[in-house]
């Protein structure tokens, strides 16, 4: 069924559903002009602010087209109320623009004076940014300098330390090695000292064996006159010196005890035999160690040398000496009877 509604309604048109009070359902079509007078509606107030606008301009304008017909008449007649003509209009706007230009060069400054102090102030402002760089740029550097600086003093220090406790370990290094030497001298001297003092012990024993008076005397402290016949007389041969040395009151090496087993026999013996006996030997005042006959009676001495007979390997020394003692003078008996 063709439509009796024209184009431009039915672009325009809507259709709303609407309920009714007994629930059935109920159309009403809106038409351009309900839609027209809603969108005036809303927008009434922007097209009056619109209005209003325009009526404020336009009476700006007219108002402002009066005062100056009016000012320009008023100069009219002050020039002899001569007639105002298109061309004596032209001459009065034009000498007024050049009034009001050159109040505008007095007033103002030219655009390129404008320009020229623009370009000015830029070349000071980019001047001081560059000072103010190469101000920071130093500053930098003499952070970075100081910096440096004392970093270097730091690499000093540290080198001057490492230096230092390397020389400190040197020296100690040398110190030890000078304390070890030392010590090795110390033991060289004394075991120097110990061999004197046995090759002392069995020299005299080899001078008795001999009857080598002036060998013995050169030995020993002092000899009585019995002594010394003793050993001009003595027909004793010894062989078989053994020495054990020992540390005497005094100590490292000034002098000594000297416990010597050793092998005799004389012309009147049938078998060998064998004997101990123990010798104190102190160095004299050139330092050279001397058998102490006469000394050997002091009683530190004497008691420094029973101590001694406990020790381990002199006992030992003792008990063999004793065992082989006994056995020989079993033996000396046998062959004497």
């Amino acid at each position: 069924m063709p439509s009796d509604r024209r184009p431009l309604e039915d672009a325009f048109l809507n259709r709303a559903a609407f309920k009714g009070a007994d629930g059935s359902e109920e159309r009403k079509e809106i038409t351009a002009l309900d839609s027209f007078r809603e969108w005036l509606s809303d927008n009434l107030r922007y097209l009056m602010l619109i209005a209003a606008i325009l009526i404020v301009l336009a009476a700006l304008f007219f108002g402002v087209r009066a005062m100056t017909r009016s000012l320009d008449g008023e100069s009219g007649k002050a020039a002899g109320d001569r007639p105002v003509t298109e061309s004596t209009v032209s001459a009065e706007s034009r000498a007024k623009q050049d009034s009001q230009s050159k109040a505008a060069d007095v007033s103002e400054p030219s655009s390129a004076e404008k320009k020229d102090d623009s370009s000015a102030a830029a070349e000071e402002s980019k001047k001081a940014a560059e000072e103010s760089k190469k101000a920071a740029e130093e500053s930098k550097a003499a952070e970075e300098s100081k910096k440096a600086a004392e970093e270097s003093k730091k690499a000093a220090e540290e080198s001057k330390a490492a230096e230092e406790s390397k020389k400190a370990a040197e020296e100690s290094k040398k110190a030890a090695e000078e304390s070890k030497a030392a010590e090795e001298s110390r033991a060289a001297a004394a075991e120097k000292s110990r061999e004197d003092a046995s090759n002392l012990v069995t020299g005299y024993f080899a001078a008795v064996g001999r009857q080598d008076l002036d060998s013995v005397l050169s030995m020993v402290d002092s000899l009585t006159e019995e002594e010394k016949a003793s050993v001009r007389d003595d027909r004793t041969a010894y062989s078989n010196v053994k020495v054990l040395l020992r540390d005497g009151v005094r100590g490292n090496g000034e002098d000594y005890i000297a416990f010597v087993s050793y092998d005799y026999k004389n012309e009147t013996q049938y078998v060998t035999h064998y004997g101990l006996s123990w010798l104190y030997l102190k160095r004299n005042a050139n330092g050279a160690l001397t058998i102490m006959v006469q000394g050997a009676s002091d009683g530190q001495v004497t008691g420094l040398a029973d101590s001694l007979m406990q020790d381990g390997e002199i006992a030992e020394m003792i008990a063999s000496v004793q065992e082989k003692a006994a056995s020989a003078d079993a033996e000396e008996k046998a062959k004497a009877s």
